[in-house]
């Protein structure tokens, strides 16, 4: 399985949950681990690639909890960025 950051990440193959299953905090967890760790040059395309792949993820695998990790991401990256 490879990670968020990975660049042949795929969200149907790599994705570490299954089919209509609860998104797990820890998935959640581990892109805005990565998204705050970056820095420097392209670093904002990088957090872009990371949060696309986490949503494809939830988009194909469970797209009841799409509006509900919307709403928590929108929360999260406010603060982050404050």
């Amino acid at each position: 399985m490879k990670k968020l950051n990975h660049k042949n990440y795929d969200p149907i193959k790599d994705c570490p949950f299954e089919k209509d299953s609860n998104v797990p905090f820890s998935f959640l967890a581990e892109a805005f681990d990565i998204v705050a760790e970056l820095k420097g040059e392209n670093s904002q395309l990088y957090k872009k690639t990371i949060l696309s792949n986490m949503f494809c993820s939830i988009i194909h695998n469970k797209p009841d909890d799409l509006v509900y990790v919307y709403n928590f991401c929108i929360n999260k990256l406010v603060i982050l960025n404050k």
